[in-house]
């Protein structure tokens, strides 16, 4: 879903992004989904999920951030 999200935000599609915001905050998602984010900017996170994955943690947090 993250790397749906990430492409989706790339691509200005709105409506898909608040689709997959909405389902990472449900449950069971949402409790790994905050985790990740906690460590998305630790060493070795690209390492740990990969690249893309990281990527769309930070265009999470970037837009998470521009909303408030």
């Amino acid at each position: 879903m993250l790397r749906d999200f990430n492409g989706q935000l790339i691509q200005g599609n709105v409506s898909a992004v608040e689709e997959v915001k909405n389902s990472m905050l449900e449950q069971p998602f949402a409790d790994v989904f905050f985790a990740m984010l906690q460590q998305a900017e630790a060493p070795g996170a690209s390492i740990v999920f990969g690249g893309d994955v990281v990527e769309a943690l930070k265009a999470w947090n970037n837009l998470s951030i521009q909303q408030r």
